[in-house]
């Protein structure tokens, strides 16, 4: 009796440290993805920050600030959902707004969130005001150590957004130059159509959405996801290969729905691009 009481004490105050840590304890995340279209000895180095759903990491979120800027980012990668269905307008992403560019160019798409919430205008106008470039189903070459990547960025799509184009439709719209030739890299909030994509000649998909599961289970994965009905889904979160797309889900910083994060420390995306050797 004694073994199990002292068993459920044990398992209780881990998960209520991993919830926790889940609220504050920011984590670094690391990829390195190697490509046959980037040439020299340099590294380009991508931070991801996505579905911070309007939480702050201390005042004026100034611990994710100094984090990001901790790993000397070429650029920044900013996933959507930042801000949240309830939150307030000109929530705790506007210091993370104003500071982010002054770091490194600052790419962004928008999540469901800020369309579900109908602040999709309001979320955009702030961020290209302080210097983010808002990619609505459009590209922006961003050159780094001598080579050119294509930032493509799509914008959520779901019912929220009542646009039903698929993905690869929308992509096939975006007039990208030197599209297959040049490192072509796509941002979307979502993992959505990763199969149909990685015939498009994609190198790197870059999404959030899913919060890496939001609560995990050691060894086993993320239980569920908000794109998913199924529990235990494929596509959680980390680095997955599908046929030659590399599709990076970053689990990102907030929750949604059920408010806690177990087993899954909030994080900061940091992808490195390399020369194929």
């Amino acid at each position: 009796m004694y073994y199990l009481i002292a068993a459920v004490l044990v398992i209780g105050m881990t998960c209520i440290g991993s919830f926790v840590a889940g609220a504050l304890w920011l984590k670094v995340r690391r990829y390195l993805i190697s490509s046959d279209k980037i040439d020299g000895d340099g590294i380009t180095r991508l931070v991801v920050v996505t579905d911070l759903h309007e939480r702050s990491y201390g005042k004026d979120n100034v611990r994710l600030i100094e984090k990001v800027e901790e790993l000397s980012p070429d650029a920044i990668l900013i996933g959507g959902d930042i801000a949240d269905s309830y939150g307030k307008v000109g929530g705790s992403y506007m210091p993370l707004f104003e500071a982010l560019p002054r770091l490194a160019p600052t790419f962004m798409v928008l999540g469901n969130h800020e369309f579900s919430a109908r602040r999709d205008l309001e979320v955009a106008g702030y961020a290209e005001k302080a210097g983010i470039r808002v990619l609505n189903d459009e590209f922006e070459p961003f050159d780094c150590n001598g080579n050119v990547i294509n930032i493509i960025g799509m914008t959520d799509y779901l019912s929220e957004n009542v646009v039903y184009k698929t993905l690869e439709e929308r992509l096939d719209e975006i007039m990208v130059p030197y599209y297959g030739e040049k490192f072509d890299l796509v941002l979307c909030h979502r993992p959505c159509e990763v199969e149909a994509m990685s015939k498009k000649g994609v190198d790197l998909m870059v999404c959030g959405h899913t919060h890496g599961g939001q609560m995990r289970l050691p060894f086993v994965g993320g239980v569920f996801t908000p794109s998913s009905i199924r529990l235990f889904p494929k596509y959680d979160m980390g680095h997955f290969k599908i046929r030659k797309m590399n599709l990076v889900i970053s689990a990102g910083l907030g929750a949604s729905t059920i408010p806690l994060r177990l087993f899954n420390r909030p994080e900061v995306t940091v992808i490195d691009i390399v020369a194929k050797k």
